[in-house]
């Protein structure tokens, strides 16, 4: 699950969630660039320097966003 708190907006597939969002393996969740858009709206963000794939690992308490945007790897985030 990823909860959006931020005045930037998340998109999950390229769709600005509202509040929260189930994770699947292989979702691309891009942080930021949607403002003034609103939520449900299905809009890419090629621009975006946040770009992650999802996936959970199997066994272990911990999920792996993988960035498609940067050399940068986050490990460890809230995953419900």
């Amino acid at each position: 699950m990823v909860h959006d708190n931020s005045l930037n907006g998340t998109f999950v597939n390229d769709v600005k969630i509202d509040g929260s969002a189930e994770l699947h393996d292989g979702d691309i969740i891009t942080f930021g660039g949607g403002s003034q858009i609103k939520a449900g709206t299905v809009l890419r963000q090629p621009e975006s320097e946040f770009v992650y794939l999802f996936e959970s690992i199997e066994d272990v308490q911990f999920s792996l966003f993988i960035s498609l945007s940067s050399n940068k790897t986050m490990k460890n985030l809230k995953f419900e």
